[in-house]
């Protein structure tokens, strides 16, 4: 090899070596880092449904997004976690729930951190946003409302005999109240009574499910989440009064006979894409706020447990059937 021909195969090396690694370092992807707060440990599939939707879009964890989140906490302590994402700059907050969506909304105001809610009952009326397009802030997400009627519907059908239902509700919960003006209005075309009792904590709702009114032929678990934090109350209930439990939540796994609301698992999927198309630079604010499915599921071991026959062609129309 000759002087020049030896000058050019350095000079070759040192592009190689030196200009082409700084050039490629250019076009390193950046790392997403989402911020996930969520107070009902029912909702768990919701946070797991989004995990893996943002997979099929190419967010790999750990490489190309970092997700913090401490599980299911308390409602006390999500302030705290919140400005504590903010400090730390996350691209994303994913609120699970009303009550940490509201506060995600005003933990965020004057910041530019986008929030994705998932589920939320009602995006408009809980105050969310002023309406489900076009509402100019940095919050859009996937609302879950419009199920208690069909529910209560097919909880008639398969109970035909229903006429007074037991209805715990919490107090100055917001989702409760909204899901408890739902099924009031579903009840009142159906000719169903309502036997309504508000309950503060977990103490008064133990007392109301134990000691259900003589009259009641059914029990209710409103779309809450701290009454479905709660659920076991209700199932054990169901089980010693002998009650058909239905809820127009899809709690029906954890043993509540007859359910017909959103699938967490595909409402955290449904997130992920609200969440990519704000990652790929589509402001929140020009996302419109979407509705999930609805899925029906049956639990027939909790109907067993009662002494109860869901129709076979209940069953044949059923998503989820826990036998």
């Amino acid at each position: 090899m000759n002087k020049q021909a030896f000058k050019f195969f350095a000079f070759s090396l040192f592009i190689i070596a030196v200009i082409l690694p700084l050039s490629t370092g250019c076009k390193k992807k950046k790392v997403f880092t989402v911020g996930i707060v969520n107070i009902n440990p029912g909702l768990e599939k919701v946070v797991d449904g989004f995990k893996s939707g943002m997979a099929k879009y190419g967010y790999a964890e750990g490489e190309n997004v970092v997700y913090r989140y401490k599980g299911v906490v308390r409602e006390e302590a999500v302030d705290a976690i919140l400005w504590e994402m903010i400090e730390k700059k996350v691209d994303l907050i994913l609120s699970v729930t009303l009550p940490v969506s509201l506060k995600a909304k005003k933990a965020t105001e004057g910041t530019q951190i986008p929030v994705v809610f998932a589920p939320v009952l009602y995006a408009v009326e809980s105050g969310l946003v002023k309406s489900r397009t076009n509402h100019g802030c940095n919050l859009t997400g996937i609302q879950i409302g419009d199920s208690t009627e069909k529910a209560l519907e097919l909880h008639k059908t398969i109970v035909p005999g229903t006429k007074n239902i037991l209805v715990p509700c919490k107090c100055n919960d917001e989702s409760s109240e909204m899901s408890l003006s739902d099924l009031k209005r579903a009840s009142e075309k159906l000719g169903i009574n309502l036997v309504i009792r508000k309950v503060e904590n977990s103490d008064e709702l133990k007392e109301t499910l134990s000691k259900v009114p003589a009259g009641v032929d059914s029990l209710w678990l409103l779309n809450s989440s701290f009454l479905v934090s709660h659920i076991n109350m209700f199932v054990e209930a169901s089980r010693k009064y002998k009650l058909p439990l239905s809820s127009g939540t899809s709690q029906y796994k954890a043993g509540v006979m007859i359910s017909y609301g959103q699938a967490p698992f595909h409402t955290g999927e449904q997130a992920s894409r609200l969440a990519h198309k704000i990652f790929e630079g589509v402001r929140p604010e020009d996302i419109p706020v979407e509705s999930t499915e609805f899925y029906l599921g049956i639990n027939l071991k909790t109907a067993q447990d009662i002494g109860l026959r869901i129709p076979d062609d209940i069953l044949q129309h059923a998503d989820g059937i826990v036998r």
